[in-house]
């Protein structure tokens, strides 16, 4: 962490946040710093809020914490010292080890965020200095936008649930005498680019899906 920098403490009257109960994960977080001191703060607010943390006090220690399991969400300074981002973020996104990340600066300029932003990987940044309350809302959202993602791209692949067309037949018919499931041609009007594909509705017409 840059010299001299630390988050604020939020002030009296500010949004407080409770610890989540035992046993409850709210994501998985990778602490980027070489301050021991601000890491450890950094570190006990997260876990209060209800995420496991752990932490890296170099590139190095993060490349293989990185190996070893891929956090929800990175949270990375740029300048550790011997070490600096701005050559570090690039060689784990070109290594496929960078996960979503949300850069922590105090050096950040417009010309320095797009370069950052523009990396596979980089969901953001964050400058300083920040309160807690400001770095919790950033994960949250990021957490968010990652997930919907994730629901997105399930969605687009068909997800777990889609039945392969030629098994859509005898599956239908199997389920069909337990008198849950019947088949439902599409009338020719509204027939997708994929004609034939028939809709599967529940009994009396309830929950029609396509697939």
């Amino acid at each position: 962490m840059e010299q001299g920098e630390q988050p604020r403490q939020a002030a009296a009257g500010e949004d407080a946040r409770e610890a989540v109960p035992s046993g409850e994960c709210r994501g998985d977080l990778l602490l980027l710093d070489n301050d021991q001191r601000i890491v450890g703060l950094l570190a006990m607010f997260m876990e209060r809020a209800g995420f496991a943390v752990r932490t890296a006090a170099s590139f190095a220690e993060a490349r293989l914490a990185l190996a070893e399991r891929q956090p929800d969400l990175l949270l990375s300074d740029l300048d550790l010292g011997q070490e600096s981002g701005r050559v570090e973020l690039p060689r784990l996104a070109a290594e496929g080890l960078l996960p979503p990340t949300l850069v922590v600066s105090g050096y950040l300029d417009a010309e320095l965020e797009e370069e950052l932003t523009a990396l596979e990987g980089v969901r953001g940044t964050l400058p300083k200095p920040f309160d807690f309350p400001q770095l919790m809302g950033r994960v949250e959202g990021l957490l968010g936008e990652l997930n919907r993602e994730a629901e997105l791209a399930v969605v687009a692949g068909g997800g777990q649930d889609s039945v392969p067309g030629d098994e859509l037949g005898a599956a239908s018919e199997a389920a069909q005498e337990d008198g849950w499931m019947e088949v439902v041609p599409l009338e020719p009007e509204a027939l997708r680019p994929w004609e034939g594909t028939p809709a599967v509705s529940g009994p009396e017409g309830v929950g029609e899906e396509e697939l």
